[in-house]
């Protein structure tokens, strides 16, 4: 006898759960600007991120989707020959933060898995000449977090996270002109948004 169809309904009760109310109370958002020490060094980050049921008066655990893309463009002089250089890199997490109440603000840290990936395109002017790197292989990514939220208000809460990425793969580093490493320290200040 087939005893998935007998789980059924737990699993239906069970999502019902999971979206109602009285599981999670709010859900909110955040985007802003994101640096790190390799190259490309400057981008952009958003993220969204719901409350799970537990929640207590001195902290929280929260789950987070979050996506970085950062890019840069460089000149390239060689044999009378200029060219431009695109970089980008993008890397998409999920992570679990717990976060801790004070009266004005609002500390937390976190663990999250993801994968990210490195693409590079090469422009020539003389020829009107386009190369383009064969995409960088996604690669699984660990990520530690910590920052803080300034809660003076509720819907809108400034905040500042500092984070350690590890990717695991090479990053393939002449192809990007330059040498990446795969521990990247980086950082990221933003505005936070209560959604409902």
């Amino acid at each position: 006898m087939n005893t998935s169809y007998l789980l059924l309904p737990y699993r239906i009760s069970l999502f019902i759960y999971l979206l109602s109310g009285y599981s999670f109370s709010q859900w909110c958002a955040g985007a802003g600007f994101s640096v790190k020490n390799e190259y490309p060094f400057n981008g952009i980050s958003v993220f969204l991120e719901r409350k799970l049921p537990y929640q207590s008066a001195g902290f929280g655990i929260n789950f987070r989707a979050s996506f970085e893309h950062f890019s840069n463009k460089d000149k390239i002089f060689s044999d009378n020959q200029r060219s431009f250089l695109k970089t980008y890199n993008s890397n998409i997490d999920l992570n679990i933060i717990i976060n801790f109440f004070f009266k004005y603000i609002q500390p937390f840290a976190g663990l999250g898995l993801g994968a990210g990936n490195y693409f590079a395109e090469r422009f020539g002017l003389l020829n009107n000449e386009i190369s383009i790197s064969e995409a960088d292989r996604w690669k699984f990514i660990t990520k530690l977090s910590a920052g803080m939220k300034l809660t003076f208000q509720k819907h809108f809460q400034p905040f500042v996270q500092f984070h350690l990425v590890k990717y695991f793969g090479s990053l393939k580093e002449m192809q990007f002109n330059r040498e990446i490493n795969s521990t990247q320290l980086g950082g990221f200040i933003g505005l936070s948004v209560l959604l409902f």
